[in-house]
């Protein structure tokens, strides 16, 4: 029987974040940061909080309205 440990997504979700902030910082990497956000959102609801997720989705949206849907 193969038994994995549940990954701790509060260890993940800062380092996405500072993922996403170093590439919005880059012109050439800004395009890759929205899937890098989409990721880190996945983590926040796997972590069972929605509404994390949604203020960090919010708030990435308010540091570049490209990130943002459409």
């Amino acid at each position: 029987m193969c038994t994995m440990k549940k990954p701790d997504w509060s260890e993940i979700i800062p380092v996405y974040e500072k993922v996403i902030k170093s590439y919005l910082k880059k012109d050439m990497l800004k395009s890759s940061a929205k899937q890098i956000m989409l990721k880190e959102i996945l983590c926040f609801i796997a972590f069972d909080d929605v509404v994390g997720g949604k203020k960090k989705f919010n708030y990435f949206c308010s540091e570049d309205p490209s990130l943002g849907p459409g």
